[in-house]
């Protein structure tokens, strides 16, 4: 066995941890070949096991009908999940009504739409459905420009899975 110093196998943890992590998230490796570098003591991911369990949810933009996917059972103290998004339109004019849903895990309490200093919470229909129902008001045209708008399902514990659609104000 090869004999390294203390400093250097921790310097080469942590660089083959960030590089292992980047490569997971990019798509680059499987999450075999990190289970793989984890196994070997080369990589510490215990503390990213949420995040590789919470993949960003599916979004759906246009005719906004009630999808029937699966919600996750998982229980209250886990990391809540945005598991799909859905919009009418990303195209927003004044006037217009705004209709989406979201389906989440069973332990989101919450589900928020936020636009700048703008908030709009989801309707609870069910465990893990929500959905939105907005009128847009008339707008001044210094506000019509692009916009990112941020969902965030937030369990009872005040931990968010986020997620954010680009809009356009016109």
């Amino acid at each position: 066995m090869l004999a390294v110093p203390s400093n250097t196998e921790t310097a080469l943890k942590s660089v083959v941890g960030r590089i292992c992590w980047g490569a997971i998230v990019q798509r680059r490796v499987s999450v075999s070949l990190a289970l793989v570098a984890m196994m070997l003591g080369l990589v510490d991911c215990s503390h990213q096991a949420d995040e590789l369990q919470n993949p960003p949810p599916s979004i759906f933009i246009g005719a906004v009908k009630s999808q029937r996917i699966a919600v996750p059972i998982v229980a209250s103290d886990h990391s809540p999940q945005l598991v799909a998004l859905a919009l009418s339109s990303v195209d927003v004019h004044s006037g217009d009504t705004v209709s989406g849903w979201a389906v989440t895990s069973s332990n989101v309490a919450s589900v928020v739409a936020r636009v700048e200093g703008y908030a709009v919470p989801l309707h609870r229909n069910d465990f893990g459905r929500f959905s939105l129902q907005v009128h847009v008001p008339s707008l001044p045209s210094f506000v019509k420009r692009d916009y990112d708008l941020s969902v965030a399902a937030i369990n009872s514990g005040g931990r968010e899975a986020k997620a954010v659609i680009p809009i356009h104000v016109r």
